[in-house]
Parts: C-alpha cells; structure tokens; sequence
C-alpha cells in the first residue's frame, strides 16, 4: 500500500474555457458596430434639421420684412390723411433732415447715418437679453418703416416727382442694406428671447456661453454692414448731390 498520510494535493485552478472568452471579446465588438451604425445615421439627421432650422429662419426674415414694409405703408399714407398741425411738425422734422443733408459735410453724413441706424441696433441686441423683447424687436421694424415711409411720402408731396427720383438715388441703395441688417438682428433677438422665456417656463435659467457669444459676433458683423450702408449713402449723396436742388 501507498501511504497518502501527510500529503495535501496542489490547488488545481479552473482552466477558462475558450468560448467564454470569445464571447467576452464579441460584446465590445457589437457594441463598436452599433456605436458606427448610429454615427453613419446622424449625419442624415444633422442635415434635416439644419434644414428645418434654416427655413423657419428664412421664414422668420420675411414676415419681419413685412413689418417694415407695413410700416413705410403706413408712414407714406399716414402724411396725407394726416391733421394740419401733425403734418406741420412732420413737416419740419424732414426738412431739417434734408436740409442738413444737402449742407453737411460727407463724415458728417456717415456719422449721423451710422448713429442712427447703431441706436435701432442696440435696441435690438438689448432686447434679445430679455424673455419679454419679442414685442420690442418687432415693433423697431414697423417704426423703422415709418420713418423711412413718412421722408419718402413728404419728399413726394412736397417735391413731386423730383423728390422720388432723390429717394430712389440716394436713400434707398443704403436704407436696403441697413433694413436687412435690422431685420437679421431682431430675428436673432426674437429667437434668443424665446429661447430664455422658454427656459423660465422649464425652470431652467441657465444658457450656454458659446450661444451669447455667437450671439455677440452676428452683431458686430450687423454693426460692419450698418457701417457699410452709411459708407453707400455718403458716396451716392457726393456722387448725385449736383443732380437735384430741393427746397
């Protein structure tokens, strides 16, 4: 007989099976090939939206190019039905206006074309800031409008067909320019005021810094095109000046 007495057997490890460590190394396969599956999905979904997002926006433009159109409308029309004393004031109103545009000097006529068109700019930008701005950045468009329709509706009345023509020349090459400006800015304005009333209403006040910074830049490059209607009107203004002699 063989004595067994004093001896311990040697722990024998499990040896692991091959299967189940060819399974192991499928899961993070599948997982990779999903994962490439949804990439190669995503894309298609990006560019639909980006589309949706760019005709609503497209959208948005020309019904608050309406809104100007409405208001020069209303501003030419408003001249004519308008009582003895309004029409006097708006009377001296734009002949001051035309009488210093005709005797300043050309930087004086950008700085004040660039002023004027920069403080509808700010109000714009300011009021993008607010959940409440969507009223104040439709209404800068129909007041815009009735400025420019009430000029264009007194140089008609009171210098007829020569008053049109000066209009056409000098004003409205520079005046498209500066309108699409502010019409970009309070789109950008209404989005942005939605998108904070809408995060009041979710309790979520917070907002990314790389949307107030785009938000930001798309101003400035206003603020450039603004510079460069004022430019457009000053050159037209020393290039057609010796055309017209308006009183």
């Amino acid at each position: 007989m063989i004595r067994t007495s004093g001896f311990t057997p040697a722990n024998i490890e499990p040896v692991p099976s091959i299967a189940a460590d060819n399974k192991i190394e499928e899961v993070p396969r599948l997982k990779e090939k999903k994962q490439e599956a949804s990439r190669s999905v995503q894309p298609v979904k990006t560019a639909q939206q980006i589309s949706v997002k760019r005709s609503r926006a497209t959208r948005t433009f020309y019904w608050m190019l309406v809104l100007f159109l409405l208001g020069m409308l209303y501003g030419a029309s408003f001249l004519q039905s308008g009582q003895d004393g309004l029409w006097d004031s708006l009377s001296a109103v734009n002949q001051s206006y035309l009488y210093a545009a005709q005797s300043q000097a050309n930087w004086m006529i950008f700085l004040n074309a660039l002023t004027s068109s920069a403080v509808f700019l700010l109000i714009s930008f300011v009021s993008g800031l607010s959940a409440v701005g969507q009223p104040v950045s439709l209404g800068l468009l129909f007041i815009r409008g009735l400025g420019f329709g009430s000029y264009t509706g007194y140089l008609y009345l009171t210098q007829g067909m020569q008053g049109v023509l000066y209009a056409v020349l000098m004003i409205l090459p520079g005046m498209l320019l500066s309108v699409i400006a502010l019409t970009l800015s309070c789109r950008e304005a209404f989005r942005l005021s939605n998108r904070i009333l809408f995060s009041f209403l979710r309790d979520s006040v917070t907002l990314k810094r790389e949307m107030l910074t785009l938000y930001l830049k798309k101003h400035v490059i206003l603020f450039a095109m603004l510079a460069a209607s004022a430019g457009v009107e000053c050159i037209l203004r020393f290039v057609f000046s010796g055309m017209f002699h308006l009183e």
